[in-house]
C-alpha cells in the first residue's frame, strides 16, 4: 500500500475510502459513535472548476489545465494569481506509463508562470490537521532536475513558514518515471494541527507539484520512536551509559522524547546524573540521553536507572518504551574481624560486649556468624 500515497492509487485503497462514509452512517443508525474519518486528497474523483467556466470530475486518465480551484472530500485548493493543472500531469507530459492524478503549477516567482500561491481550506470553514503530503516537483527550471536551491514554503494559519525540500520534476521514485526521481514525502509537526488554512508560496520555484495529502489522522507510515534496547549494564561503577531513541524513519522536524526516571539508584549525583529530554534533530534517525555514573568505594548491590518514555512530539511511541540501565558495582567486599583477641570482665556479673568491625563501610547488610567453645557453660555461666 505504500505506493498508493506517492504514486499509483490502488483500487483497493479507493474502495476502502468509499466505504468509510457508509460505515459512519451505519454506526449512526445503530446508535454507535463513529470514529473521526481521515481524509485523503489525491486529486482523483474531485471537481476541478475551470477559469473559463464549467467544471470537470478528475480521473487518473486525463489532464485538466486552466483550473481556477479544485474541491475534493470537503476541502478546497485555490490557485491564486493564475491557473493550475490537475490530473495525470506526468503521464500526459512525460509519458510515465502509469496514470496518477496530481496538481502541478508554474509559480510566478520562478519567472515561468503566474501562480503566486496555493491555498488549502475546508469548504464551509473549520479547522483541520494536515499530517503529511507528497511533493512531486519543486524545481527552478521546468521538466528536469532540481537545483537544490529551491526555496518554496508551506505555512499553516497562525504559524511560521516551513522550507520544503527540493524535488526533481517527475514522479514516484519507485515507478522510475520521467527525468526526475520523484516524490518527497513530507511529515508535519504539531503547528499543522487545528489550522484553518495552508498556504504554499515560493521565492524561486518554476515547477511545483503535490500529490496525496492526508488530513485529520496520523498517516500510514507515520514516524514512531522507540528505545533501541530494553536494557543494558555498565562495565563497572564509573563512566557513562548511553540510552538511544530511534525513529522508524527520518523526520523533517525535530522529534523530542521526554521520559521519567525511576529505579533503585539515586540520581542528583549520588549514584548518577542524567541529561534531559532526548531530541532527534530533523533529518536524523537517533537521539541520546547520557547517564553519568558517580564512582564510589561502597560495596553494594547493582542498581538500576529506569527510563519510561513520555509522549513524544512529532512522532508516536514505538514498541520499546521502557529502558533499564543497570549500574554494575565493582567494589570489593570489605573484610570483618573482632576488634580484639580477648578481654576479661571486672567481676562475675554484668555484660561483656563482643564487637566485629568492617574494614570499610558496606552498602549491604553484613552478618558475622560465630561458634562458642571454652570452659564456661552456656546457660549456666553466661548467655
Amino acid at each position: 500500500m505504500s505506493r498508493s500515497f506517492a504514486g499509483r492509487k490502488d483500487s483497493l485503497e479507493k474502495q476502502v475510502r468509499l466505504m468509510l462514509p457508509m460505515l459512519a452512517v451505519v454506526a449512526s443508525v445503530l446508535g454507535m459513535t463513529a470514529p473521526a474519518l481521515a481524509v485523503v486528497i489525491d486529486f482523483t474523483g474531485g471537481t476541478a472548476y475551470l477559469s473559463g467556466g464549467g467544471s470537470v470530475t478528475t480521473t487518473d486518465n486525463a489532464l485538466y489545465n486552466n483550473v481556477d480551484y479544485y474541491e475534493e472530500n470537503g476541502f478546497r485548493v485555490d490557485f491564486v494569481g493564475g491557473d493550475g493543472c490537475v490530473g495525470n500531469y506526468y503521464e500526459d507530459i512525460a509519458g510515465c506509463g502509469t496514470n496518477n492524478s496530481v496538481f502541478h503549477v508554474h509559480m510566478s516567482a520562478g519567472g515561468g508562470g503566474t501562480v503566486t500561491s496555493v491555498v488549502v481550506t475546508k469548504i464551509g470553514g473549520g479547522t483541520f490537521d494536515i499530517t503529511y503530503m507528497d511533493e512531486t516537483s519543486n524545481t527552478q527550471t521546468g521538466g528536469g532536475a532540481a537545483s537544490g536551491n529551491e526555496r518554496s514554503y508551506v505555512t499553516p494559519s497562525g504559524g511560521s513558514p516551513v522550507l520544503l525540500p527540493s524535488s526533481d520534476w517527475g514522479r514516484d521514485k519507485n515507478l522510475g518515471c520521467g527525468p526526475g526521481d520523484g516524490v518527497e514525502r513530507i511529515y508535519f509537526d504539531n503547528s499543522f494541527l487545528g489550522i484553518t488554512s495552508l498556504t504554499i508560496t515560493s521565492e524561486n520555484a518554476y515547477c511545483f507539484g503535490l500529490d496525496s495529502w492526508y488530513m485529520d489522522e496520523a498517516p500510514p507510515g507515520a514516524k514512531t520512536v522507540a528505545f533501541t534496547s530494553a536494557s543494558q549494564s555498565s562495565a563497572g561503577e564509573s563512566g557513562t551509559i548511553t540510552v538511544t531513541a530511534q525513529l522508524s524513519a527520518v523526520h523533517t522536524a525535530d522529534v523530542t522524547v521526554p521520559f521519567t526516571v525511576s529505579g533503585t539508584a539515586t540520581g542528583g549525583g549520588t549514584d548518577y546524573t542524567i541529561t534531559g529530554t532526548i531530541t532527534i534533530p530533523a533529518g536524523q534517525l537517533t537521539g541520546t540521553a547520557t547517564i553519568t555514573i558517580t564512582p564510589d568505594s561502597l560495596d553494594e548491590d547493582d542498581e538500576t536507572v529506569i527510563l519510561t518514555m513520555g509522549t513524544p512530539t512529532n512522532a508516536s511511541k514505538g514498541a520499546t518504551t521502557v529502558h533499564t540501565a543497570t549500574i554494575t558495582d565493582d567494589d570489593p567486599a570489605p573484610t570483618v574481624q573482632f576488634t580484639s583477641a580477648g578481654q576479661t570482665s571486672a567481676g562475675e556479673s554484668g555484660t561483656m560486649p563482643l564487637t566485629a568491625q568492617l574494614s570499610a563501610i558496606s552498602g549491604k547488610n553484613v552478618t558475622v556468624p560465630f561458634t562458642r567453645t571454652g570452659t564456661a557453660t552456656d546457660g549456666t555461666d553466661y548467655t
